[in-house]
């Protein structure tokens, strides 16, 4: 890894690079997911970048770079701090090769936290995979939660998946819930399909759950017992104007640990050949 010696306030605009982005103001659910990105981008060896967009009077206007020099002393990685006019939003310049990462607003905001810092565009779909840091995590990602549906949302979720767990070495729980109406037969060729996808990728540290019900609420439920959550941002059902899909709000709202949300058309990573040789315990 490769430590930065100086602070840069630079642009967000071009570059083919990849970098953990995190959005900052001020706030307790914005520091915690600046702690998450960093220890991510230890974990990935890729630059972190805190976009800083302090509405609240209080916070220092030096907040940010101190944070970015405490972060670079103690885990040795680049950091940059981009400041980011008043209501701009905070992914503005992100690419499709970056992951953005941003915390949940106060309970007092009337705004969603993903359509304040993700707002529709002409093409309604974020750049690259969004994480919403909610509550407090573990530093060390060992337990991977996939929501999988067959959908092209869904493929990049599993494709997202695999990587995070190579990166960290980590079993990948592929889950697929049913509506109760739905053909069981389907549901289990969908997370069949996943499981060997995924093990294709990362060996037999994927194992697979299928079950009926209400797909928001028992996904919410399985996020107690993982480390991080992934899905894609809508189902195979869902419209083509929707930025995100019910499942996906209901986990970036309510999920026990952080949410990844990947978008049909992001830039798809290779995955990172470097799979367990056996399951960890769950």
């Amino acid at each position: 890894m490769t430590m930065s010696s100086t602070l840069q306030k630079e642009s967000l605009i071009g570059g083919e690079s990849r970098r953990i982005v995190v959005g900052y103001d001020g706030t307790p659910g914005a520091s915690n997911a600046v702690d998450w990105a960093a220890l991510e981008a230890a974990a990935r060896e890729w630059p972190l970048c805190i976009v800083s967009s302090a509405t609240d009077s209080e916070v220092p206007p030096d907040a940010a770079p101190r944070i970015a020099e405490r972060l670079q002393d103690n885990l040795g990685i680049s950091v940059s701090v981009t400041d980011r006019a008043a209501g701009t939003s905070l992914i503005e310049g992100v690419n499709g090769n970056d992951l953005f990462v941003l915390g949940p607003g106060l309970p007092s905001c009337s705004v969603p936290s993903l359509q304040r810092c993700v707002p529709p565009t002409a093409s309604r779909r974020s750049p690259c995979p969004v994480v919403m840091v909610r509550g407090s995590f573990s530093p060390r990602i060992r337990r991977i939660l996939l929501g999988v549906d067959g959908s092209s949302a869904s493929q990049t979720a599993i494709e997202w998946a695999c990587t995070e767990a190579a990166v960290h070495r980590a079993e990948v729980l592929v889950v697929h819930v049913s509506e109760p109406d739905s053909a069981p037969e389907r549901g289990d060729r969908i997370v069949e399909e996943a499981v060997d996808d995924c093990q294709r990728r990362i060996g037999n540290a994927a194992v697979e759950l299928a079950v009926p019900g209400s797909p928001r609420s028992l996904l919410v439920a399985l996020t107690r017992e993982r480390d991080l959550v992934v899905v894609g941002s809508r189902g195979p059902s869902g419209f083509k104007t929707a930025l995100f899909g019910s499942v996906a709000v209901a986990l970036a709202e309510h999920a026990y640990c952080p949410v990844v949300i990947t978008q049909p058309q992001a830039k798809r990573h290779e995955c990172i050949s470097r799979a367990p040789s056996t399951a960890p315990s769950m």
